[in-house]
């Protein structure tokens, strides 16, 4: 890392964003605290993560490869898990009833964890973190490698967390999922940080206008002054342009007026995207 430098705020879900070793997985396990041998400050809640005990009272962590045993079954792991957390007797019982249900792990609960898919290995992953409630969630990649219907639950669940006031740090090269989810990122290169901030600042900031596709059924008007948007690319009967935020309705209202005795067949929007930030950001950094 170097000078890397931002802020999580309580009860925010928090993205870090980068390709491959860009220092996401670095930062999330100096948070939990796995890492200690570094220069600088690593704070939650005031408290250095690198000699505070009580960190771990109040910070939960879902690794990137799931921290389970796959020769128990998935109660034998809740139940290891409940124990090592100091739970015992009926509150233990009531704990693994209550996460086998929440993270739909009931009809597997005898199965032996290693004979899980991908996504229901990920639940119980994050099942185990979660049977204390803790205040901060550190999360490392939670929905990598998932099916559609896996995906939709973490989500769910990362949601479900943010309403109950906790805090969320999640890492993801997932674009379309940190824009769902998250309030605030950070993107990351190389240990640096590119850019900080809300979604729609960061499209606002670095994702360019939006373009607007038009199909014809007649050709194209040879002159075609337009004030509000520029054309990009031109065929005989397909139009794309781009245009501002500021800028889309009247430029919609413009095409309409002046492409209507073209026939206009199709129109189609597209906004600006978390994926042409990132992308627009590393280039200018490899350029």
């Amino acid at each position: 890392m170097k000078g890397c430098s931002f802020v999580v705020q309580e009860g925010e879900v928090f993205g870090l964003l980068g390709s491959n070793g860009a220092g996401k997985s670095t930062i999330l396990m100096a948070f939990a605290g796995l890492i200690k041998d570094f220069r600088g400050d690593v704070t939650i809640m005031g408290n250095d993560c690198r000699f505070s005990s009580g960190i771990n009272r109040d910070v939960a962590y879902v690794p990137q490869s799931p921290c389970l045993f796959f020769d128990f079954t998935v109660r034998e792991n809740l139940h290891f898990f409940c124990s090592m957390e100091g739970l015992g007797g009926d509150e233990r019982e009531s704990k693994i009833k209550e996460l086998l249900s929440k993270f739909y792990l009931e009809g597997f609960a005898d199965m032996a964890a290693g004979r899980l898919s991908g996504g229901y290995r990920q639940l119980l992953n994050i099942a185990l973190s979660s049977v204390l409630d803790k205040k901060i969630v550190l999360m490392d990649e939670p929905t990598a490698g998932l099916d559609l219907w896996s995906k939709k639950k973490v989500g769910e669940y990362i949601r479900e967390l943010k309403s109950r006031g906790k805090t969320v740090v999640l890492t993801t090269h997932d674009l379309a999922d940190a824009e769902s989810l998250c309030d605030n990122v950070v993107i990351l290169s190389d240990g640096r940080v590119l850019a900080n901030g809300n979604i729609r600042s960061l499209l606002r900031d670095f994702g360019g206008g939006y373009t607007i596709s038009v199909s014809l059924s007649n050709k194209i008007p040879k002159v075609l002054p337009l004030a509000y948007s520029k054309v990009i690319s031109i065929s005989a009967q397909r139009l794309v342009l781009e245009t501002s935020q500021a800028d889309i309705g009247p430029a919609i209202t413009e095409l309409v007026s002046k492409l209507g005795s073209a026939g206009i067949e199709d129109l189609e929007v597209r906004e600006p995207s978390l994926g042409y930030v990132f992308s627009n950001l590393l280039s200018k950094v490899k350029a």
